[in-house]
C-alpha cells in the first residue's frame, strides 16, 4: 500500500524532524512543502495494520510534530 503522511511542525522545527524521520526505515521519500503542511512523507508498507503501527507509535511520537494528516493511495 502506497501512503502519503502530511506533517505539520511547531515553527523552526521542520529540518530536525526531517532528520528524525530519515531514521525510519518505513519512510522512503520526505519532501518539504509550503503551505497547509512542513513535511510530506512517502511509505509503503503491507496492510492498515502497518499502516497504523507506523504513522500513530513512530510519526507521531516524534517531538516537533503538531498535526498529521494519512492518505492510503489505490491504483486506478
Amino acid at each position: 500500500m502506497l501512503v502519503f503522511v502530511y506533517i505539520c511542525t511547531e515553527i523552526g522545527k521542520e529540518g530536525e524532524v526531517a532528520e528524525e524521520l530519515k531514521r525510519l526505515p518505513e519512510v522512503k521519500e520526505i519532501h518539504g512543502a509550503l503551505g497547509e503542511h512542513d513535511i510530506i512523507i512517502k511509505l509503503e508498507e503491507k496492510d492498515l495494520q502497518s499502516i497504523e503501527k507506523v504513522v500513530m507509535k513512530r510519526i507521531r511520537s516524534l517531538k516537533g510534530i503538531t498535526s498529521t494528516r494519512t492518505v492510503i493511495t489505490f491504483p486506478i
